[in-house]
């Protein structure tokens, strides 16, 4: 029996209107709940809290943009927005919602814009058969009703910039051939399809000029009533999008219908395969099917009630869209058995979506086609205040007292600590002394700056030349995620200790970059003990320009080495590999890392899944590699981090970049990713269980992956990136490599 596409509609529509029709009460109630105001009843705490936390990100980059008025008004919002979901109220979620929904910034057109930009029309043979977005630089997403096959793909395109516009040049629609036999992945249930696109249009227009949308893989996205915005080309016409008339009435949970969710919006054929997103211009579904108008025996009818006898789409009234849910999405493409050709692919898919959770952050090479990068701000922010608590005691945000609750994890006891953690607060110029810890601790290690240097001019620092060939410091190409702390009369910007130096971002008091000589073969090596370990300011720039160790408290944050004390710790003499181990211990050199991802001891048998388990093989690399390495180590600074106490956005994302000598005596440059994004989301659980630990994953990505991500230059020969040349060809393609052990790396 042949099925013809008609029938196949028919059927479609009728499955989407059952489980309509199946969740009419519980929608009624969440949506009646939603707009009477009891958010508590529309949606569950657990998600309104996940929702509220990532909307503080967009608060918190508004405040950075605003005036000093909007900035209190900011500062008090997203103080109050919880971490946990018991302190979840409806009065906090009208109030954080309405702020980020009543007040659009002319900036929300603008971003439209650029989002919009990847989307196009999917035609097969010359007919218009949907609606497509790009996913990735080089990877488009639609339905699975839309394209089938590779073989219907392989006779498809992807035509972009086909729309109106009254300012500027006429645009000139450009057709991007698809290209399955690149990439290829669809999926009936889930009514999606993922295909390679060619890099160049038939008109010669480059892909990687439209930017794209990726996937977010957290939930919290969206809550029950809040605006849906779709971009889309209805029955094939222009480019077209849905605003303000449309809003999102219900989430299923649970069983089969969980990969759904329903809105309002007006869609029509060709409308499938469409982004859904926020108001931020997150993709929270994959436009899917209309849900048709039916009487209470399930058949369809017209606007008068009366029963079509057969499909008809011109008598049809559409009451609502079903959409496939993005999280759903990623967790699908993450698991569904492969083309094993298509793995590198699928591994630099995954790696995108798990590092980009802002759409700002896949547009941006797209803000230079419509107008030249914003200057950075002036002013770095100012120091936080050393106080444990966020500054909301003059909000009501749930939970006991009124106050915001944060749980000491027992582990840390307190032996990283400084005075500035104490309940009266103190500046974070203190360090750890004896006193301030029980005595039950061991001292056998005193760590201090080099006392022969106190104005730090004798340090020598990274050494370029260290491997006989030219390895710079990079350079800062891309200032716009904060400009470099400068020091002295000739505004210096490295900072040099023995062995390392350090580049500092003075806005966000994190370093862009850490960079390291190791030397395995050094005769002495200083081995760590126990014992106090003190943390210190570097005098030669500002104080509010370092991250001091008032963020570290009372969470399960590490004070985690950019630069490891192994790394450094080499010298000729017992007293050189003593000086470079504590220059370490300098506030510069410290990151915020999640204990699990910081520790290689909390990642037992995991592998290479976690940074210390990555860092220990690296090191392991050296005595078979001319026992030298030049080791770059920094985090990744993104819109999307989470502001935490005040001032302070956690980076979601660090990356490391290895340059050695391979067994032919040429150079090697070796590049990986690893985000605990899922770790800090909130910080109030004080152990996580080891089975959450399988959400970590290192990538190697090219070097010119992590030029894109930093904003940083590094001066390598392409030759050098393992990704980029040889055997590493494919893999560069895909963008980037699961790491799993030692063997998945890429040299």
């Amino acid at each position: 029996m042949v099925i013809t596409g008609s029938e196949e509609r028919e059927a479609a529509a009728g499955e989407a209107a059952s489980r309509w029709r199946g969740r009419t009460r519980e929608r009624n109630r969440r949506v009646g709940a939603a707009e009477r105001g009891a958010y508590t009843e529309a949606d569950s705490l657990d998600r309104l809290a996940k929702r509220m936390r990532r909307l503080r990100r967009s608060l918190a980059i508004k405040r950075l943009q605003g005036t000093d008025e909007v900035d209190l008004k900011m500062d008090r919002l997203i103080s109050a927005i919880p971490l946990a979901a018991a302190d979840v109220t409806d009065k906090l979620v009208e109030r954080v919602i309405g702020e980020t929904r009543d007040f659009l910034s002319i900036e929300f057109f603008e971003r439209g814009l650029q989002a919009a930009l990847c989307v196009g029309r999917i035609q097969t043979n010359d007919a218009i058969n949907g609606t497509g977005f790009l996913v990735a630089p080089d990877i488009v997403m639609t339905n699975w009703h839309v394209l089938k096959t590779s073989d219907e793909a392989r006779m498809s395109a992807l035509e972009l910039d086909y729309e109106m516009n009254t300012f500027g040049d006429r645009k000139v629609p450009q057709s991007f051939d698809l290209d399955p036999d690149g990439f290829f992945l669809t999926d009936k249930e889930h009514d999606v399809t993922l295909v390679a696109v060619k890099e160049r249009s038939q008109g010669g227009r480059r892909l990687a000029d439209y930017g794209y949308l990726p996937l977010i893989p957290d939930e919290g996205k969206i809550t029950i009533g809040e605006p849906v915005n779709v971009v889309q080309h209805p029955k094939g016409r222009f480019k077209q999008i849905v605003l303000r008339n449309s809003r999102l009435v219900d989430l299923p949970e649970g069983g089969k219908t969980d990969i759904y969710l329903h809105y309002e919006a007006d869609t029509e054929q060709g409308s499938s395969g469409s982004p859904v997103l926020n108001d931020q211009w997150e993709v929270v579904a994959l436009h899917h099917q209309g849900v048709p108008k039916t009487n209470a025996k399930g058949e369809m009818v017209d606007e008068a009630g009366k029963v079509l006898t057969k499909f008809d789409e011109d008598r049809i009234v559409w009451v609502a869209n079903e959409g496939i849910r993005t999280s759903r999405l990623v967790k699908l493409v993450r698991d569904l058995p492969l083309d094993a050709r298509f793995e590198a692919r699928r591994d630099g898919l995954m790696a995108r979506w798990l590092t980009e959770t802002d759409p700002a952050s896949a547009v941006e090479a797209v803000r230079t086609v419509l107008q030249p990068p914003m200057p950075s701000p002036p002013q770095p922010m100012p120091p936080v205040r050393p106080s444990p608590q966020l500054s909301d005691a003059a909000f009501s945000v749930g939970g006991a007292g009124g106050s915001l609750s944060l749980t000491i994890p027992l582990r840390i006891t307190l032996s990283m600590g400084s005075a500035s953690t104490s309940a009266a607060g103190s500046t974070d110029s203190a360090s750890t002394s004896a006193a301030d810890l029980p005595s039950t601790w061991s001292f056998q290690e005193a760590i201090k700056p080099d006392p022969s240097d106190p104005d730090y001019s004798r340090r020598p620092g990274y050494d370029p030349r260290f491997l006989g060939v030219d390895v710079p410091l990079p350079r800062l190409t891309d200032p716009r995620r904060g400009p470099l702390a400068a020091f002295g009369p000739s505004r210096e910007t490295e900072l040099r200790y023995h062995h390392f130096s350090v580049l500092m971002n003075a806005r966000r008091r994190l370093a862009y970059v850490s960079a390291v000589n190791v030397d395995s073969g050094a005769p002495f090596q200083h081995i760590r003990e126990k014992g106090s370990e003190n943390w210190f300011l570097d005098p030669r720039i500002k104080a509010g320009q370092q991250a001091g160790g008032a963020y570290y408290a009372s969470n399960p944050l590490d004070r985690g080495h950019l630069v490891r004390r192994n790394d450094a710790a080499w010298g000729r003499t017992a007293e050189e590999a003593k000086l470079a181990n504590d220059d370490t211990f300098h506030w510069t050199n410290c990151s915020p890392q999640h204990e699990i991802f910081n520790q290689s001891a909390l990642s037992a048998k995991r592998g290479l899944h976690l940074w210390g388990n990555l860092e220990n093989a690296v090191s392991d690399l050296a005595p078979s590699h001319g026992e030298k390495l030049c080791v770059f180590n920094g985090p990744i600074f993104a819109d999307s981090d989470r502001p935490y106490r005040e001032n302070f956005f956690l980076p979601a994302a660090y990356w490391k970049l290895i340059v050695l000598k391979g067994e032919d005596d040429e150079p090697r440059a070796l590049a990986f990713l690893l985000s605990q994004a899922a770790q800090i989301e909130t910080l109030v659980t004080e152990r996580f269980a080891p089975e959450e630990l399988a959400d970590f994953t290192v990538f190697q990505i090219s070097v010119s992956q992590l030029t894109a991500k930093t904003g940083l230059d590094f001066g390598l020969s392409a030759e050098w990136d393992a990704l980029a040349a040889g055997d590493g060809a494919e893999e560069s393609a895909a963008g980037a490599v699961v790491v799993r052990d030692e063997s998945s790396i890429r040299f």
